[in-house]
């Protein structure tokens, strides 16, 4: 999966990647991917302690969001 270019600060030299595996029914992949879809920055950063780990929010949200379109759910 590709990243977004935001610059993204890590908290430590070497990073874990994860394999998730989520089951979902097809109305909540679609919404969950429309939600993916309209949240912006400014969202995230309202959720995080500081800018830098709202980057890594919103980095971890487009690797969502296109795992979903993958899937077969990306909206418009």
């Amino acid at each position: 999966m590709t990243t977004t270019n935001a610059p993204i600060v890590y908290p430590f030299a070497r990073r874990r990647h994860h394999c998730l595996r989520v089951d979902m029914a097809d109305e909540e992949a679609q919404a969950f991917a429309q939600c993916l879809k309209r949240a912006g920055f400014s969202h995230y950063r309202q959720l995080a302690i500081d800018d830098d780990e709202a980057h890594l929010m919103q980095t971890a949200a487009e690797q969502l969001r296109e795992a979903l379109a993958v899937a077969g759910f990306a909206p418009r």
